[in-house]
């Protein structure tokens, strides 16, 4: 065990971000999943990152105390959200550069002490999602549905799966934009809709609908994309693609959006012309070519155009498989 600091309570990561907790303390590899206790011997997070040398990320407790509440009642824990993405800003900087009323950034202040100076705004806003249009990146959060927020972001991520769950189309945000307050509705979705459920196995590749993370990464369309090609496949020198450290196969993020000049918009449009494409053998596909992901936290390099590539397919490819998720 070891002893450490919350130098933040407010902190984000990952492409889809949730809440987490920085803590002072050299947490290796591994020790993902620890319970981080408080003075009073209380669990109040799980590690899940370091940086390897003085900084260790938890998620909160109180996540997993809401799934397993869902859990004891034999219920799916409810995920549902409105497409924008939060990010932390300190209030002196929105005073400084975006015209944030100074009264009201001390008033913030004021209520939430503990929040090092932070509010709650949007970083960016998911491609085709009910936030698009009506939120936009940079506004700062001030209330959910009449509630003041503050700066956390669990509380936004209760609110918005508990009014999901209860039936509710839209929620209200108070917020912030350019100094100006403003009151908006945005839409919710559930994010279980928009999660990779099938996997479809051709050529000695795989193909995909995308979920909210590769948009996030891409702001592609919803459509399908492929990856993991498999050196002697016919998409092996076809595919843009690096190899993943420690044979961790390839990384890629390459839309399929036309074959043999139908368009793919679904993983279905591609599976009704398998027959047709196993029977000819060789046929084109149009590609768009989103970029990579390389490094230690697969971050995207982007080279962005449309081209189209010719696949030769051979029965010793195998013949195709599709995988279901059963929850």
């Amino acid at each position: 065990s070891q002893t450490g600091t919350v130098a933040s309570a407010f902190e984000t990561s990952d492409v889809l971000p949730g809440q987490v907790f920085r803590i002072s303390l050299n947490a290796q590899g591994g020790a993902s999943g620890s319970p981080v206790f408080n003075t009073e011997g209380k669990v109040i997070g799980f590690l899940y990152a370091s940086n390897g040398l003085t900084s260790a990320f938890a998620i909160p407790i109180d996540y997993a105390l809401d799934v397993l509440d869902y859990l004891s009642k034999n219920k799916t824990p409810p995920r549902y959200g409105t497409g924008a993405i939060f990010g932390f800003t300190t209030l002196s900087d929105l005073v400084r550069y975006d015209n944030f009323p100074g009264d009201k950034a001390d008033e913030i202040k004021q209520k939430f002490p503990l929040a090092f100076n932070r509010a709650l705004t949007v970083r960016t806003v998911l491609k085709d999602s009910p936030a698009e249009g009506n939120l936009i990146a940079g506004d700062t959060l001030i209330k959910i549905n009449g509630k003041d927020i503050g700066p956390s972001l669990y509380d936004l991520d209760k609110i918005t799966n508990e009014e999901g769950a209860k039936g509710s189309k839209k929620i209200t945000f108070d917020i912030i934009r350019h100094g100006q307050p403003k009151k908006v509705e945005v839409g919710l979705y559930d994010l279980s809709t928009y999660t990779v459920k099938r996997l479809l196995h051709f050529g000695k590749a795989v193909f995909y609908e995308v979920d909210d993370s590769i948009v996030r990464r891409t702001n592609s369309p919803r459509g399908v994309f492929v990856t993991n090609r498999k050196p002697g496949g016919g998409f092996y020198d076809q595919i843009p693609a690096i190899q993943r450290s420690g044979g961790g196969g390839t990384s890629s993020l390459v839309a399929i959006t036309n074959v043999n000049g139908a368009p793919i918009k679904t993983l279905d449009d591609l599976i009704k012309l398998l027959p047709q494409l196993m029977k000819k053998k060789d046929f084109y596909i149009q590609i768009h070519n989103f970029g990579t992901e390389f490094g230690y936290n697969n971050e995207p390099y982007f080279l962005q155009n449309d081209q189209i590539r010719y696949i030769p397919y051979c029965i010793t490819d195998g013949l195709p498989e599709l995988y279901t998720f059963d929850s």
